[in-house]
């Protein structure tokens, strides 16, 4: 890790907290895993819409939020409640391979990713240097500290800097952060 990485706790599944160092402003966003979560304690009370992820990133001037998630609940969810269909678009899939990845990102343009898909962010992995050409920024929710070491290796060999990292109250899980 570089000594210029901001190291932080994750204290919440809010966006605001868990994805703080997003910069999406006028970006073609690919949010993998854009579902909503329950809080700490199991509860989904308390939970505010505009900090669900894809809401999150294009209140922060995306230019454009692809969302993905496996859940065809969430996707619903979330069509209901959005009218803005130009900066908007939700897709019902479960991502398996890294190719499903490289065409949605040739399909929409994408230039920044997030990814919190549950352990399948590990289809990146396969990835070269060529395939994250078009991407300037990418953010990952790891599951396990093996992962997250995969990361820290690969990122900078894909023309990456890490620029933050932040832990989650969970062992062995956190976020990256990485530009070009």
């Amino acid at each position: 890790m570089n000594t210029n990485t901001i190291e932080y706790n994750i204290e919440s599944e809010d966006s605001c907290d868990h994805w703080k160092y997003l910069q999406p402003k006028g970006k073609n966003v690919l949010d993998l895993g854009c579902g909503r979560w329950c809080d700490r304690n199991g509860s989904w009370d308390n939970l505010i819409y505009e900090e669900f992820s894809p809401i999150y990133i294009g209140l922060n001037g995306a230019k454009k939020v692809i969302g993905v998630d496996a859940s065809i609940h969430e996707i619903d969810f979330f069509n209901e409640r959005t009218s803005d269909k130009e900066l908007y678009t939700f897709i019902h899939d479960t991502i398996d391979t890294p190719e499903q990845i490289k065409c949605l990102i040739a399909q929409y343009n994408i230039n920044f990713i997030k990814c919190d898909i549950e352990g399948a962010e590990i289809n990146f992995f396969p990835f070269t240097k060529d395939d994250f050409s078009h991407i300037d920024m990418f953010a990952v929710e790891y599951h396990t500290d093996a992962i997250r070491d995969v990361f820290y290796e690969k990122l900078p060999q894909w023309g990456f800097s890490i620029t933050a990292h932040g832990k989650m109250w969970v062992d062995g899980m956190g976020v990256i952060y990485a530009k070009k």
